[in-house]
């Protein structure tokens, strides 16, 4: 990896994480023109990329902290939900700061903020439904963020948030401006978007709302095109084959988990 002082410098970064396909059912698939033609095409496209391990839940912690967290949640790892009301909590992250991104983008002065979709309300990491599964949300395994008690902290409910309904940090409003727009915007769609439950062609749906404006939940997302320099990164761990776009991870090569993180923490990469 370059130092840092090389790296580009970044106002803003955004993550959305799609998943559950290798690289063979996305690339050339036709069902998938705007993933094909247009985010592939002239833009940075990793193909030596892997995840970490089976299950989501590893994947989605190792993105936002580096860890797979195994004493934690077992290994083989399990997708458990964080139990944060019981004494002591299960499943549950209790690192000092700094713990994950999140912690070091805010120490630095920098912001950031988590929209899932369909989740509901602000931080939710007590259930899951259809759609939302708390295990694409990994913010709120983290003590630092969700706060280690039964109610969620303040800072948890202001930065992980619904991506569309939430009536005061939904993406639409953050991104009306460029001084609202976090320098770190985490998107987890729902299971019918990131090609979890639904099919290729509806997360390619979603992504070209996402991106021009073509959904009404998602227009203002296209706002990102006007903010000067963004990195967008379309991210898909836990292939369908194997534990990420190309498969089980190899001896050699860029773990998509470790190379994200190391992103996001090189000082030239999100500018000051």
């Amino acid at each position: 990896m370059p130092p840092a002082a090389s790296a580009p410098a970044f106002d803003h970064i955004f993550v959305i994480v799609e998943e559950n396909m290798d690289e063979s059912q996305v690339v050339a698939n036709p069902q998938a023109p705007f993933i094909n033609d247009v985010l592939f095409k002239g833009n940075w496209r990793q193909t030596n990329y892997f995840g970490l391990n089976h299950g989501s839940l590893p994947d989605y912690l190792g993105l936002v902290s580096g860890s797979e967290h195994k004493p934690v949640i077992g290994d083989p790892p399990s997708d458990c939900t964080p139990a944060w009301g019981t004494s002591p909590p299960s499943c549950a992250i209790k690192d000092p700061w700094p713990s994950n991104i999140a912690d070091s983008i805010e120490g630095s002065g920098r912001t950031w903020r988590a929209y899932a979709q369909s989740m509901g309300w602000p931080c939710r990491w007590q259930s899951n439904t259809a759609t939302y599964d708390v295990t694409h949300n990994p913010f709120v395994y983290f003590k630092t963020v969700q706060g280690g008690a039964s109610v969620s902290s303040p800072r948890c409910q202001q930065h992980d948030v619904d991506l569309a309904a939430d009536s005061r940090h939904s993406l639409a409003a953050d991104l009306r401006t460029e001084a609202t727009t976090p320098n770190f915007v985490f998107i987890a769609p729902d299971n019918a978007h990131n090609m979890h439950d639904g099919n290729v062609a509806q997360a390619d749906r979603f992504l070209q709302d996402l991106f021009r404006l073509a959904g009404v939940d998602h227009q203002p997302v296209d706002r990102l095109r006007r903010l000067g320099r963004g990195f967008r990164h379309l991210l898909e761990p836990g292939g369908g084959g194997g534990g990420g776009p190309m498969g089980e991870r190899p001896r050699t090569g860029w773990c998509a988990f470790h190379a994200l993180l190391a992103a996001a923490h090189l000082g030239g990469c999100l500018g000051s």
